[in-house]
């Protein structure tokens, strides 16, 4: 095969732009997928947390921390589920934190404070 001719050339290009126009395509396929996912996934978490939200502190001013802890048991079962659940004050203190879960994968108490408050 000799190298210098034309065909080779044109060939050599042709593959060269094909591959660098794939690449191109599957890098940017790849990170808009990322960002669409991020974004989903964060605005899942927090429609869930408001409507959880909403639907237990509802009663928690006049039935307490005690019964605010049954009813997240029964309700989500985050040590079965693999939740993990802080619900502090808005001066910090804590309500109610889950326990570990039942497939060990994570151990609540290494999971730090969150640096910032979010609206």
């Amino acid at each position: 095969m000799n190298t210098k001719s034309l065909r080779f050339r044109l060939t050599a290009w042709y593959a060269g732009l094909l591959a660098g126009a794939l690449l191109v395509f599957g890098v940017s396929i790849y990170l808009g997928l990322e960002r669409y996912l991020t974004s989903e996934l964060q605005r899942t978490l927090i429609e869930r947390s408001r409507s959880m939200g909403s639907q237990l502190f509802a009663g928690y001013p006049t039935k307490g921390a005690e019964w605010l802890s049954r009813e997240i048991t029964e309700a989500y079962a985050p040590e079965v589920n693999g939740y993990f659940l802080r619900i502090s004050r808005a001066d910090g203190s804590i309500v109610y934190v889950s326990g570990a879960p039942k497939d060990n994968s994570f151990d609540p108490s290494r999971i730090p404070l969150p640096v910032e408050r979010r609206q």
